[in-house]
Parts: structure tokens; C-alpha cells; sequence
């Protein structure tokens, strides 16, 4: 049912879009703890621009998603042990010295 629900979700929204997105490609793989990986291809013709978006689909009742503050500089293998996570997403907008980069597109 979450899948479906995750599904319902990314087409409403990418219908929302003001752009005629299409899939080109859906691949899922297991992870651990129950928590999917997913990597979905869209493609917008008319612009001529595709996207790769890269999911982790997890239960709400046997996962926490939770924000880590990185002040040391440490790398995200790192933190992730230490913090013994399962599933990691890099914020990707600071430079090497951690300074904030702003908005990316």
C-alpha cells in the first residue's frame, strides 16, 4: 500500500508540473531494513530535459527520518556509522569548506 501510495504521489506532483514529464525507466532494489531504493527517469520533451530521481521508499513505523548537522566536516560514510543509519541523502549544497552554495537547479 505505500507503494502505491508513493506512486500516487510522485505522478500527482509531476502532473502538477507545468511541463509534459513522461517515465522512460523505473528500476527498484532492496535495501536494508526495509527500505527500497528507487531510480525513476522522466523526460520532458517539449523542453527537452530529463530528470533522475533517486527515492528511498520506507515505512513511516519502522523508519525515522531525521535532519544531522555535520559542523566537524566529517564525510557522509562517516556519519552515516557513526550515526548507524540505514539510508543516507546528501544535501549537496556546501562546498568542500562547507560553505553554503544557495539554491541549486
Amino acid at each position: 500500500m505505500l507503494k502505491l501510495r508513493t506512486f500516487v504521489l510522485f505522478f500527482t506532483v509531476v502532473a502538477a508540473a507545468h511541463a509534459d514529464w513522461n517515465v522512460l525507466s523505473v528500476a527498484s532494489e532492496p535495501g536494508r531494513a526495509g527500505i527500497e531504493h528507487r531510480h525513476i527517469v522522466v523526460e520532458n520533451t517539449g523542453a527537452d530535459q530529463r530528470a533522475d530521481l533517486d527515492l528511498a521508499i520506507f515505512s513511516g513505523k519502522s523508519c525515522t527520518l531525521r535532519v544531522i548537522d555535520n559542523p566537524d566536516g566529517q564525510t557522509l560514510a562517516a556519519v552515516m556509522k557513526r550515526e548507524k543509519c540505514g539510508c543516507r541523502v546528501n544535501g549537496g549544497y556546501f562546498d568542500t569548506n562547507f560553505e553554503p552554495l544557495g539554491l541549486r537547479t
